[in-house]
């Protein structure tokens, strides 16, 4: 929070604890420790911007193998059945 409120006032950054950012002169530099938050449930969840069901373009595993796996079993019952 306060580095979007000194973002908005066109503040330095160099006032908000927490950060690393390259000074004026290009050299990075670290702010002041902040402080680490007590009571975590304060904070709200972060907001999901998509369904996590693919990465880097190809479907998760899982999902693929849960199915066929489904169908192996499905198969292995209907062979004990029979």
């Amino acid at each position: 929070m306060a580095l979007l409120a000194a973002l908005e006032r066109g503040e330095p950054l160099d006032g908000v604890a927490g950060l690393a950012i390259r000074g004026s002169d290009g050299v990075p530099v670290r702010t002041a420790d902040r402080p680490l938050e007590d009571d975590l449930d304060r904070l709200p969840f972060a907001r999901r911007y998509r369904a996590h069901t693919r990465h880097l373009g190809v479907p998760f595993i899982r999902s693929w193998r849960a199915e066929v796996l489904g169908q192996v079993q499905l198969l292995l019952h209907h062979d004990r059945a029979a």
